[in-house]
Order: structure tokens, then sequence, then C-alpha cells
């Protein structure tokens, strides 16, 4: 029974990576909000989306 991770610890790990997960947005929302005062571009999710796919078609 030792080997098995009981109910509580699972739940205190999913909680903990939806914090890091949570953490981590927020960080990237922040670089974002501060490269964009830096640059004066604002990107939409659009846009970076084809940026992406375009990126992926040219490798």
């Amino acid at each position: 029974m030792d080997d098995f991770i009981n109910k509580e610890t699972l739940k205190k790990h999913i909680t903990m990576g939806e914090k890091l997960f949570d953490s981590e947005v927020y960080c990237k929302l922040q670089q974002a909000e501060q490269e964009a005062l830096l640059t004066g571009r604002r990107y939409s999710s659009k846009e970076v989306l084809s940026a992406m796919k375009d990126a992926i078609k040219s490798v």
C-alpha cells in the first residue's frame, strides 16, 4: 500500500500544479505587457497563432 499515492496527497499535488500553471500564465502575461509597453506593439492571439503556424511550416 506504500507504493500508492493516497487521495489527499494526489489532491495536494494537483492543487500545487494548478497554482504553478496559474503563476506561469500570470508571469507570461506580465512579460507580454512589458514588451508591449517597450515596443508600442501588442499582438493579438490570431497574429501569434499565425506566426507560430508560419514558423512551423518553414521548418
